[in-house]
């Protein structure tokens, strides 16, 4: 991955308010997957 795809992608994921992916590339927590989750519920609750 470029600099710039990193840069932007860390800029994302902080003003998301998750952790930073890991230096692989791969997530260090599950915070992504949890917001996920949540929001499939609250579809699944809507319809």
């Amino acid at each position: 991955m470029s600099q710039e795809y990193i840069d932007k992608i860390t800029t994302k994921r902080k003003n998301e308010g998750v952790a930073p992916l890991a230096e692989n590339g791969l997530p260090t927590d599950n915070d992504t997957w949890n917001i996920a989750v949540a929001e499939a519920e609250r579809k699944l609750q809507s319809e």
